[in-house]
């Protein structure tokens, strides 16, 4: 009786699955190259905040921290595209909002407010910018990767079972209710339509995958309808128009990944999620955005086979962008394996190296270090006191250096691409991030991460104020 149960269970998932799709395809696997600007302005009023991630391109990101804005102030940001994207908000809690290219987008930021409004000359461009959020709202809120008791359900116990797996069905269909009562008032387009509830779905198989990518969760615990049903997925991803979805990426990368597991073991290897990735879809550009990702992901680039996929991912990828990111960083990479361990070198702008020795004897009498990373938030979000500081001791005998801690060099020029101040001069990536001889040597475990030192190198404090601490300008002044 059991046995018939799960039966009908995972063939409940795959009609499911099958009725579905449909209302996703958009007709077309490909877009022109023509690209619209997609401009935002946002007006800050005193004491307000702003967290947000926005796509520089498909797979590069700026980020905005604004913990508390001092005066009421104006900016505006601009995303080249040809597609529909996501901007993700992240103050307090996280909202998801859907932007259409070619139009011109404002909202208003007040102090304490956790949700944005967005606005538009175009009401149903509007309301569809809001929809997810709103909709979210309206339902609710379940992020499996930070909600400490279902991490606590999933990973300590181990365990993905048809109760879980009903209930997030029941979420989405919820939700998707939600998007019909839009679009039976009109308040929504056919092709807002079409993302709202391409995007409801993917964020559910992303869900439905997230155990699975844990790393203590034991694959071999699943129950074969979970297996089954994650197979049918494959067919789900064809629509390149949706790749600027983050949930559709998502769930196209821990698919491809569970795909590729041995269920032996347990295991996805790079040969694997390589091969897996070639014809996972019957869409290049899908393809090549998989590929993209499975050599960026790879967790281990000192894999004697990581090179091997690198020359492959040349021969088979067919865009440019993913080429030129692999690329550099893998010349990176080659760059910090030839490297002696003995001296610290660092990588700069130019895609050269220097050395830390060097570089420390070239500067003013006092040095203060910056250690941070494109991925560290509250990093960021000092600096724009950091700028501040700068030009208040501008012409002091002090210099101001940048050691980034990413793992890549796109990662970090992506990010000290956004800061004025930051230059050939003063901006550097520390070759071995975190196992690198310099983080070794003055035990830094976290970032942010200061030293204030002197140009013959004696270290005057190895973990020195933070920019917005009045104690530093004290320290400084009484060392200059």
């Amino acid at each position: 009786m059991l046995s018939l149960l799960r039966l009908l269970f995972a063939v409940f998932n795959i009609i499911l699955l099958i009725t579905s799709l449909p209302i996703f395809s958009s007709g077309q696997t490909s877009h022109d190259n023509n690209t619209s600007n997609t401009t935002i302005t946002f007006k800050l009023l005193k004491g307000s905040q702003l967290f947000i991630s926005y796509p520089r391109n498909i797979i590069q990101f700026r980020e905005i921290a604004l913990e508390n804005v001092t005066q009421d102030s104006t900016f505006t940001i601009t995303v080249n595209t040809n597609k529909p994207f996501i901007i993700n908000s992240s103050y307090m809690i996280r909202n998801t909002y859907l932007f259409f290219p070619g139009y011109h987008y404002s909202a208003d930021i007040r102090k304490g407010e956790t949700t944005i409004t967005f606005q538009c000359s175009d009401q149903q461009k509007a309301f569809e910018s809001n929809a997810l959020a709103k909709m979210e709202a309206a339902t609710m809120r379940l992020d499996l990767s930070a909600d400490e008791r279902a991490l606590k359900y999933l990973y300590q116990r181990k365990q993905y079972n048809e109760t879980l797996d009903s209930f997030l069905l029941a979420l989405k269909s919820q939700r998707l209710e939600k998007i019909n009562d839009y679009k039976r008032a009109n308040s929504i387009s056919d092709e807002g339509y079409r993302l709202l509830s391409a995007y409801i779905h993917y964020d559910f198989i992303s869900k439905r995958l997230m155990p699975f990518y844990h790393p203590k969760f034991d694959v071999k615990d699943l129950p074969v309808w979970y297996a089954d049903t994650m197979h049918q997925y494959r067919r789900a991803f064809d629509d390149s128009s949706l790749l600027r979805l983050y949930s559709f990426q998502g769930a196209l990368i821990y698919n491809n990944r569970f795909l590729a597991t041995d269920s032996k073991n347990g295991t996805a290897s790079l040969p694997d999620q390589f091969t897996a990735a070639k014809k996972f879809t019957g869409s290049p550009e899908v393809n090549n955005f998989l590929l993209y990702q499975v050599l960026n992901n790879h967790k281990n680039k000192q894999d004697s086979r990581y090179p091997v996929y690198v020359d492959s991912f040349r021969l088979v990828c067919t865009d440019t962008l993913y080429q030129n990111v692999i690329l550099k960083n893998f010349s990176y990479l080659a760059k910090e394996n030839v490297l002696a361990t003995t001296k610290q070198q660092l990588y700069t702008l130019q895609s050269k190296t220097i050395d830390l020795d060097s570089l420390i004897t070239q500067q003013k009498k006092l040095i203060y270090i910056d250690c941070w990373a494109n991925w560290c938030a509250p990093c960021k979000r000092e600096m724009p006191i950091s700028a501040q500081l700068q030009k208040e001791f501008a012409k002091k005998n002090i210099s101001f250096l940048f050691f980034s801690l990413d793992e890549t060099a796109t990662q970090w020029e992506a990010a000290a691409g956004d800061y004025a101040f930051m230059n050939k001069a003063n901006s550097f990536l520390v070759l071995g991030n975190f196992q690198s001889p310099f983080v070794l040597k003055h035990h830094i475990d976290r970032i942010p991460r200061y030293i204030l030192m002197s140009n013959d190198g004696k270290i005057i404090d190895d973990d020195a104020p933070h920019p917005d601490d009045p104690e530093l300008k004290t320290l400084i002044n009484g060392q200059l």
